[in-house]
């Protein structure tokens, strides 16, 4: 034992008042408070519980030309026993598809799920729901936390430069609409530029902007609020799905509303959760 400040928490625990602080296996110094929550994460992280590699290779699932990669951001009450629970849960309902990361934005008692690249038809059915149910029932949350976001990735290929481009310009010219629609409480992490030319400033780096097309493999959308809800989920997936199809028809500038997005998807079965939100976000549009 060692008279230091611990790494975690900063306190000081010195001589003047009988404690130490105790050096853990992984080579740095944390006070008793501290060392069971370092202990639980050493031992998530070395069971393959916890991967910090950012650079994974997927796997797809699923067959289409369209892949979603969700990461789905979390906190959670200050217990051992109830992170291990939630941890525990994908596994049940995704097992080899998902990994846990400890994300740098949140606090101490919070984490990021990361989800393997799938199909809009396998984010639509019933193992996905019962992952986000168990979840909230172990006690993650999500919204209550500013900090927490929801972030999607699609496959590169899928969505070409001048498809990206019409997209940018969509947020651009509906940005009002899409902070409404997608509940951020802040825009510190998905700024949404006020003009095109701004999508190419060197104000924002790729972690600070609504859509971050700095990665090799993907387009990642950062506009969303985090969520465990299904609807608000799939309600973001189904407005990056529908401005994919959508866009590359647009012909002028004038089309580029929510509006013309709405009547393009009207018979569309599948968007049934985003033509709901969408006409809620207008309603509460008008109200402001």
């Amino acid at each position: 034992m060692i008279n230091r400040n611990c790494v975690k928490c900063d306190c000081w625990y010195g001589d003047d008042d009988g404690t130490h602080t105790i050096k853990h296996r992984d080579g740095k110094y944390y006070c008793a408070d501290c060392i069971p929550t370092i202990e639980l994460r050493y031992q998530n992280k070395h069971k393959g519980l916890f991967n910090p590699d950012t650079t994974i290779k997927w796997k797809t699932f699923g067959k289409s030309n369209i892949y979603y990669g969700l990461e789905l951001e979390m906190v959670y009450t200050e217990s051992s026993e109830i992170e291990t629970k939630i941890i525990e849960v994908p596994a049940k309902y995704m097992a080899g598809r998902h990994i846990w990361k400890y994300e740098g934005s949140l606090d101490e008692h919070g984490a990021e799920l990361v989800l393997a690249p799938q199909t809009f038809k396998i984010l639509h059915g019933n193992k996905f729901a019962l992952l986000l149910q168990n979840l909230i029932k172990e006690g993650a949350q999500s919204y209550d936390d500013y900090g927490c976001g929801l972030h999607i990735h699609v496959n590169r290929e899928a969505i070409p430069e001048n498809t990206l481009s019409g997209i940018k310009t969509f947020f651009t010219m509906n940005k009002q609409f899409l902070q409404v629609f997608s509940r951020r409480l802040t825009d510190e992490w998905c700024h949404i530029p006020d003009t095109i030319d701004g999508w190419f400033s060197n104000d924002y780096s790729s972690k600070g902007i609504a859509i971050n097309d700095h990665g090799s493999h993907t387009i990642e959308f950062r506009l969303f609020a985090g969520t465990l809800d299904r609807n608000e989920i799939l309600g973001a997936v189904q407005l990056i799905d529908s401005l994919i199809q959508v866009i590359p028809k647009i012909r002028k500038e004038s089309e580029y509303t929510v509006l013309n997005l709405y009547r393009s998807i009207l018979n569309e079965p599948k968007y049934h959760i985003l033509k709901r939100k969408l006409s809620q976000t207008l309603r509460a549009l008008r109200a402001l």
